[in-house]
């Protein structure tokens, strides 16, 4: 069975591509940092679907660390085949809120995280491996909110089009650009609603629609070096503000 490592993926949206992944015959290695709770539930549902599945716990900031997950994962698991970067960081700022502490923890969680974990695949893998970034729509519609954020999965398109080129011929990688997916944080039910319907289409990304394109981009096997973007064409509705902030009507 092939196997994939989802980061954060214990909760919301990793959840439900850990379990969609699950039913399509992958072993599953949950990384996790505070979930772990969620994390073993998972595992026991994950179960159900007659693969194997383990959590493996780290705090994604401790970048020294991570090429000891990998080599547990590969002694109690095998070679990873995907790898989902979904873990993330999104805490709220501005060009002219910037905090550098926060700023470089968002950094090392969204982009330097996903870098050493390909390159540690890279290391690893005996066939060609799939790495899947998860990026934001944000980038194709840019705004200030969440500026240090935005900037990290900038980094993260660039590292995905830099890296597929490095590690041509033994990584395929690619990226899934969402828009307003889940409700999160502070952010009202009925502001969710309207920011999920404002599209060019009236509705945004699901989380089965984003685990769906997990598994569409592992048997494609012409696509790399490709970002897909999910979010009814919202990108091009010009808002000057994140769709967190809009206005109910």
């Amino acid at each position: 069975m092939p196997l994939a490592l989802i980061t954060g993926g214990a909760k919301r949206i990793g959840a439900v591509v850990a379990v969609r992944l699950a039913k399509a015959g992958f072993d599953i290695a949950l990384h996790v940092n505070h979930s772990s709770s969620e994390g073993k539930s998972l595992i026991e549902t994950i179960h159900q679907h007659g693969v194997s599945a383990q959590m493996f716990c780290l705090d994604l900031n401790l970048l020294d660390e991570i090429e000891s997950m990998f080599d547990n994962i590969h002694k109690s698991m095998g070679r990873i085949d995907v790898v989902v970067n979904n873990a993330s960081m999104f805490v709220y700022d501005t060009p002219d809120t910037l905090d550098y502490v926060t700023a470089q923890q968002q950094l090392r969680v969204n982009l330097l995280a996903p870098a050493e974990i390909t390159r540690c695949l890279a290391r690893d893998c005996s066939s060609t491996a799939l790495v899947i970034n998860m990026l934001d729509n944000k980038l194709f519609a840019l705004n200030p909110d969440y500026f240090s954020y935005t900037l990290s999965k900038a980094g993260l398109k660039s590292a995905t089009e830099m890296m597929a080129m490095k590690f041509a011929g033994k990584l395929r990688i690619n990226a899934i650009a969402p828009g307003i997916t889940l409700q999160s944080g502070e952010q009202s039910q009925d502001n969710f609603i309207q920011g999920h319907a404002n599209s060019l289409s009236g509705v945004g990304a699901t989380p089965d629609e984003i685990a769906d394109t997990v598994l569409f981009m592992w048997n494609t096997k012409s696509i790399n070096a490709e970002t897909i973007i999910l979010d009814g064409g919202q990108r091009l509705l010009g808002l000057n503000r994140d769709v967190a902030f809009l206005e109910s009507n």
